[in-house]
């Protein structure tokens, strides 16, 4: 099983080059406008970077239970993230859609539109500062 999960791994990291080289220019531009100058450089989640430890962790736990649709476990991921949300007080909407994306899982759909809903809201604010942070620990 956890070949299978790191093979995953693996494929989505070469199949998403082109979409992540997307995101990657444009947090960059976003850096650029923000800062006034040049954005710092990320030692992670770069092409020939290793992956950043969230984006690592939910290649690993959350994409790769989605793949093998096991919903239980991408239940219990979602969980897990609800509670490791780095700002709970402001980011009120993390909790709700990991938590609402659990729910739907546990009744058996799989939650596309609270993934969306988080990764539209959050991604850019959670990459500018909290790239580098410890992701939640892998479930037993």
């Amino acid at each position: 099983m956890e070949a299978l999960r790191l093979e995953y791994a693996r494929l989505v990291t070469r199949a998403g080059k082109k979409w992540w080289c997307a995101g990657l220019f444009s947090c960059a531009l976003a850096g650029l406008s923000a800062a006034g100058g040049a954005a710092p450089q990320a030692t992670c989640g770069r092409p020939g970077a290793p992956p950043c430890p969230l984006q690592r962790w939910m290649r690993e736990q959350v994409a790769a239970a989605r793949y093998e649709k096991d919903l239980p476990k991408l239940a219990e991921h979602l969980e897990q993230l609800a509670r490791w949300n780095p700002e709970p007080d402001e980011w009120t909407k993390w909790t709700r859609y990991a938590r609402d994306g659990a729910a739907a899982a546990r009744a058996g759909r799989r939650p596309d539109s609270s993934c969306r809903g988080c990764h539209r809201d959050y991604r850019t604010r959670f990459q500018r500062s909290y790239r580098d942070k410890q992701a939640p620990p892998r479930a037993p």
